[in-house]
């Protein structure tokens, strides 16, 4: 081999180096924009839906939550919590229900009075109706 086609096979090594480097610096230029744009676009769809990114996010961490495992330690010292917002949650239930009750108690005696006032509106209006029949005989 000569000198000449030694230094052209490197000149064309090197060329072909460089239009490879060219390319991946486009395409790195090309892949940085494509990620800019795809996280602008989220950025706004969460700007006009919050509900969903909160949504997406408390659903996110629940299945995170699911699926790591829980130790004893942690069952230990978190079962008195759990105790403690279950015996809430009954209680607020129960006064709920008794608040309920309550309102119902108030209500039926008034429907029994409003049930004995029409009773005696249609007895007046059918004794009325009976005068006015007779008086019109």
């Amino acid at each position: 081999m000569s000198d000449a086609t030694t230094t052209e096979d490197r000149k064309g090594v090197i060329d072909s180096a460089g239009k490879a480097i060219e390319n991946a610096k486009g395409s790195a230029s090309r892949s940085i924009e494509a990620a800019g744009e795809r996280a602008r676009k989220t950025a706004e769809t969460a700007g006009e839906n919050p509900l969903a990114l909160l949504a997406g996010g408390v659903a996110l961490g629940m299945l995170i939550g699911v699926l790591i495992p829980r130790h004893h330690k942690e069952k230990e010292m978190l079962a008195p919590v759990g105790k403690r917002l279950a015996d809430g949650a009954k209680a607020a239930a129960e006064a709920a229900r008794e608040a309920g009750k309550e309102e119902l108690n108030q209500l039926l005696p008034a429907k029994a009075a409003a049930k004995q006032t029409v009773s005696q509106i249609l007895e007046t209006a059918a004794g009325a109706a009976k005068k006015a029949a007779t008086k019109a005989e």
